[in-house]
């Protein structure tokens, strides 16, 4: 049953941009909470509309929202620091905003939702996804202890600093189609451990990749166990977005670099013409997020690293495309961005060994419109 959103929220013009309450979906790993809304926007009024959201966290937030219609809207994310450090995205549909919360923006947040008046009407979704509380990486319940004296901690190197950043050196015997991604993993273990003794990473991505694929080593290097092909598949999907978000990033288009018109009308149409270079790959890191969260590859269903990669590289996405169109002062995650960039094409890379190995690493079909 849909209900009226929370009482604490504020509108300043009555009934004229509703935002109802949908839900909540339960979230498929544990660094996520997703809140679901319905948006309705009247023909011929503007409306603004406030929600507060608890973050409790550091991590990922993340805002999507998609409507019919032609009407624009304004979508503005103000931390507790206050309107300067505040994510704006304005536009048709679809816009997403990304934040990171750090330790110090860790509070009340404010989504507002603007809707200029036009002639019009609109219906959709806002979709919003709060960062919880880190767990470690195992089975739910599962009790930490530490192991018996002796025993083996090859199959666990994230959990323990002290041998997660130990090289791994490829064996002399190692089969020609495993070296690749043995060589790969070892490239992205020396980028994460040359960071200092413990990793840099507000994702919470690093170790936990780390722990995968040394196990897919083991697993490759033992009895021959290659990832599944539905793995493989996911696997190539998500490097190819990382690579695609890195060719944009390296671009010498004028429309993805700028500078951006002075002139209002110049820039409108600018704004315009480059969202077509960005929508694609925007619209990609949101179909393989989709894919991760509806266990199109279940191997990978209980990994809580894939979807902060994913949401790390969609973050750094956000601030290649807004430091040329925002500004440079102005822009969020340029410290994420810049910290971590590096290490998530080196990842990609390692993903892309690891798919290599399987026989069949094909393009994935996305069926999440048919479910």
């Amino acid at each position: 049953m849909i209900r009226a959103i929370f009482h604490r929220a504020r509108r300043s013009t009555a009934l004229a941009l509703g935002l109802l309450y949908a839900g909540i979906a339960l979230p498929s790993l544990a660094h996520a909470e997703a809140l679901a809304y319905t948006i309705a926007v009247p023909d011929g009024e503007a409306a603004t509309y406030s929600l507060d959201l608890d973050v409790r966290h550091p991590g990922p937030l993340s805002v999507r929202a998609e409507w019919s219609g032609t009407r624009k809207l304004s979508l503005r994310l103000v931390p507790p620091t206050g309107a300067a450090g505040a994510v704006h995205r304005a536009g048709p549909s679809p816009q997403r905003i990304e934040a990171t919360v750090d330790a110090s923006s860790v509070g009340t947040w404010t989504l507002r939702v603007h809707a200029l008046a036009a002639a019009g009407t609109g219906a959709g979704s806002i979709a919003i996804e709060l960062p919880e509380q880190a767990v470690p990486v195992g089975r739910p319940g599962a009790a930490l202890a530490p192991p018996p004296p002796g025993a083996a901690q090859a199959s666990e190197p994230a959990q323990h600093p002290e041998t997660w950043m130990a090289p791994r050196p490829v064996p002399a015997g190692a089969p020609a189609r495993v070296r690749p991604f043995l060589q790969a993993t070892e490239r992205l273990r020396s980028a994460i451990a040359a960071g200092g003794p413990g990793p840099s990473d507000v994702c919470q991505w690093q170790v936990g990749l780390l722990g995968y694929l040394d196990r897919k080593r083991d697993a490759v290097l033992g009895p021959g166990i290659r990832p599944t092909e539905s793995t493989a598949k996911l696997l190539v999907r998500i490097a190819r977005a990382a690579h695609s978000v890195e060719d944009l990033r390296t671009s010498r288009d004028p429309l993805v670099v700028g500078p951006a018109p002075r002139e209002t009308r110049l820039r409108d149409a600018w704004v315009r013409l480059r969202a077509t270079r960005f929508e694609p790959v925007e619209s990609e890191l949101d179909r393989v997020l989709a894919m991760l969260r509806r266990d199109f590859a279940p191997e990978l269903s209980d990994e809580p690293w894939p979807t902060r990669y994913v949401s790390c590289l969609t973050a750094c996405e956000r601030f290649f495309e807004e430091r040329v169109r925002v500004g440079d002062a102005e822009v969020h995650n340029r410290e994420l961005a810049l910290e971590q960039w590096p290490t998530i094409l080196t990842a990609a890379d390692a993903l892309a060994a690891l798919a290599s190995v399987s026989e069949n690493a094909a393009e994935p079909e996305d069926t999440s419109a048919r479910r």
